[in-house]
């Protein structure tokens, strides 16, 4: 008894002191970045709205289970290790006493139930992940995989890993019926079937299985708590505080403001001097910023429904995600040095990260035909089912890349002067908006200053239908393009 008290709490030492210590590193990194004093105000002035969000986002995995076969399966596993808290509590008891029972539940039939339902709830969600990555291996699927340029490996460790946790849970259980000392006499089906293979090896055996795998439960917890934290499967941890601090406008709602030296930066103001014009380096972006990178679960979802990725283009909203993480990481010990001697004695390789430019063509972090394949449409943020906000990021980006560097690309200075000249992409000029219109075999009523009350939708024509190249043909607004008058 001694023997697996002191074994197992040593080990539990151990492991909370490295995580521990991980995530302290990880809070003063995201607290490198830029205050966002609005996202905590948000927080504080719709708790109501917060509360549902979690239950229905974080608790209810509304935006995975849009997936029906992987979300049921996230689901499965995420409700069933929330439902294994209880084993966990269990197993720490039995280091101090084997018949240990969780005080006031401990025996119910239908506790034992709900547990082993959910450790086989969670082994059929591995074996459905294990499916879709072998059907979905990058390898072979290429860009047709969303988990191209995932880090696969890290995923089979914690599959794997999620394994292990079950497995040494149902065989130090089956262990404990054939001892006698199992709190739960019927209900818990799944342990009583190890437990029935177990009985030949007879209750000496069982008594040191019993011990093995009990101390090989907590090990292999405190093992995947530690890789947890190491890698991106962080966001089990994370995923929770980043869609409490993500904006939620209507659609995409406005650009952020940007930030220079910790306010929000007043271009009446602003001296180009010592102000900062959007994102130009990885201190740039805000906490909830960082926030974001480390939160990325490498799932793909964004990256499978980007139009500027599935039409061959550079960009995957996924890896922009992924370098500036990397980044960051990298950087790390740049940013939180507390003095630039400090920053002088830093390795060579930490010194050339710090100097590598954000966006360059040239050993730059983000290839500028990444930022400027993105159309803005949004598909990205809406999938993300941790509420990562890639748009904000990527028009940061781009704001440094026009203000500071005059840099943009060279299809877009003559779209940019024609709208500036003529008021549309074209140039064709406001005189022609409405000949549309003439070709048309039914009267097209146009609004023009004051709204006509009888009027009850307004169509919102936009640049590319007044302008259409090719053959005329009757243009008819469709409902879809209808918006209702406010």
């Amino acid at each position: 008894m001694v023997l697996r008290m002191t074994v197992g709490l040593a080990l539990t030492a151990i492991a909370l002191a490295v995580a521990g210590r991980r995530l302290w590193w990880l809070k003063r990194l995201a607290f490198s970045g830029q205050p966002a004093p609005e996202r905590v105000a948000a927080v504080r002035a719709h708790p109501g709205r917060d509360v549902e969000t979690q239950a229905t986002e974080v608790i209810g995995q509304r935006k995975l289970l849009k997936w029906s076969v992987p979300g049921a399966a996230h689901a499965a596993t995420f409700w069933g290790f929330i439902v294994l808290l209880l084993t966990i509590i269990e197993a720490y008891g039995n280091l101090f006493s084997r018949t240990f029972a969780i005080p006031g539940i401990g025996h119910w039939a239908f506790i034992g139930f709900i547990e082993d339902l959910f450790a086989v709830g969670v082994l059929a969600g591995i074996i459905t992940f294990t499916v879709i990555r072998i059907r979905s291996n990058p390898h072979k699927e290429g860009r047709k995989s969303r988990f191209f340029g995932s880090h696969t490996r890290a995923a089979w460790v914690v599959l794997g890993m999620i394994f292990l946790v079950i497995a040494t849970l149902l065989l130090y259980r089956g262990a404990q019926i054939n001892t006698g000392v199992f709190p739960y006499k019927h209900g818990a089906f799944a342990s009583e079937i190890v437990g029935h293979w177990l009985h030949p090896l007879g209750t000496g055996v069982n008594s040191v299985l019993e011990v093995v795998f009990l101390l090989g439960q907590i090990a292999v917890v405190m093992a995947f708590a530690v890789i947890v934290v190491y890698s991106k499967h962080l966001h089990i941890a994370l995923a929770p505080l980043n869609v409490l601090f993500s904006r939620r406008p209507n659609a995409l709602g406005p650009l952020e403001p940007m930030r220079s030296n910790g306010k929000v930066l007043d271009f009446e103001e602003a001296d180009p001097d010592t102000d900062v014009f959007g994102l130009g380096k990885i201190e740039d972006f805000t906490w909830k910023g960082l926030l974001d990178m480390a939160t990325c679960t490498e799932c793909g979802r964004c990256q499978s429904q980007c139009p500027a990725w599935v039409t061959g283009k550079p960009l995957s909203p996924k890896q922009v995600i992924l370098d500036l993480r990397d980044h960051a990481f990298a950087k790390a010990p740049y940013l939180l040095a507390a003095s630039d001697d400090e920053r002088e004695k830093l390795p060579d390789d930490v010194k050339k990260e710090a100097e590598r430019p954000l966006v360059g063509k040239d050993g730059g972090v983000i290839d500028p035909d990444v930022i400027w394949s993105c159309t803005n449409c949004g598909a990205c943020v809406e999938e993300c089912p941790v509420d990562i906000e890639h748009i904000d990021h990527i028009d940061g980006m781009r704001r440094h890349q026009v203000l500071i560097e005059s840099a943009f690309p060279v299809e877009a200075a003559g779209m940019l002067r024609n709208l500036e000249n003529k008021g549309d992409p074209w140039g064709m000029g406001e005189m022609r908006r409405a000949e549309w219109i003439t070709e048309l075999d039914f009267e097209i009523p146009v609004v023009d200053g004051k709204i006509d009350p009888e009027i009850e939708y307004l169509f919102w024509v936009g640049c590319a239908a007044p302008w259409r190249t090719g053959p005329r043909r009757p243009l008819r607004p469709s409902p879809p393009c209808c918006t209702p008058r406010e």
